[in-house]
């Protein structure tokens, strides 16, 4: 199989919202362990890192000041008017609609932290297996059949995947942190558009990734075949809201290894 050019839209936004975080939690720390991740598969592969910036970049803000440092000795940066994140995701979507068919795409929000090989398993999960979407998060909830807004569906019937490193198993959702190809995107344009908006400020991600893989009540309506998610066991990044840490990785010690790394 022909090389794929894999595209990274990391979404962020000046300021914080109001989730629970670990002590060691921190904006810069997510980015940087993105770019320790992207250093690395730009040594094995084509790539490119561009930050979809919410909002102005105020010169006296100092998160748009790091991410200026951070990010322009590797990638671009592109202002957007602020729309909040129904928008937001809606303008990185798009954006990646308007990529090549066969680009990987890697659509990420800014509290995330990545394991260094997290954007080389994502390629691999969509060039060796046949999978339309992946995750790098292995959620909690997926072993919590008493969760007491629901277990996921189809909770305790997966399909298991290898490909040259890990094992993935089929998910029935995500939140908006995934890879996929422009191609895909462009397919299923209607659906995040469906989905933009719960009615709280975000996107509807479980309904959006369950009527895309045809589960439950759904049919999905294009010709070819419903949807593929899969996401990788154990997690390759952990979004950083407690309680919902990944399983079994040690992220303390992980955020302590990217603290000490120096990036160029």
């Amino acid at each position: 199989m022909p090389e794929r050019e894999t595209s990274i839209l990391y979404r962020t936004h000046s300021g914080e919202n109001k989730a629970p975080r670990p002590d060691w939690y921190s904006k810069e720390l997510c980015l940087k362990s993105m770019i320790i991740s992207y250093d690395l598969l730009q040594q094995q592969s084509s790539a490119n890192f561009t930050v979809l910036f919410d909002g102005e970049l105020n010169p006296h803000d100092e998160w748009a000041k790091t991410v200026k440092r951070m990010v322009e000795p590797r990638g671009v940066i592109i202002e957007k008017p602020h729309r909040g994140n129904c928008e937001s995701t809606m303008n990185a979507i798009y954006t990646a609609s308007e990529y090549p068919d066969n680009q990987v795409v890697v659509i990420a929000e800014d509290d995330y932290l990545w394991l260094t090989p997290s954007l080389i398993g994502l390629y691999h999960s969509l060039t060796e297996l046949p999978a339309h979407y992946s995750t790098p998060y292995d959620h909690p909830v997926r072993y919590q059949p008493d969760y007491p807004l629901g277990a996921d569906y189809p909770h305790w019937h997966n399909t298991i995947y290898i490909t040259s490193e890990r094992h993935w198993r089929t998910q029935e959702s995500t939140c908006m942190t995934f890879a996929t190809t422009s191609r895909t995107i462009k397919e299923d344009l209607e659906y995040f558009e469906k989905y933009k908006d719960n009615g709280k400020g975000r996107p509807e991600d479980r309904e959006l990734f369950r009527e895309m893989q045809g589960l439950e009540y759904y049919q999905y309506k294009h010709p070819n075949t419903p949807r593929i998610l899969v996401g990788p066991m154990p997690s390759l990044a952990t979004h950083v809201h407690l309680p919902w840490i990944a399983p079994l990785i040690d992220w303390e010690k992980a955020a302590r290894e990217v603290n000490d790394k120096d990036i160029k």
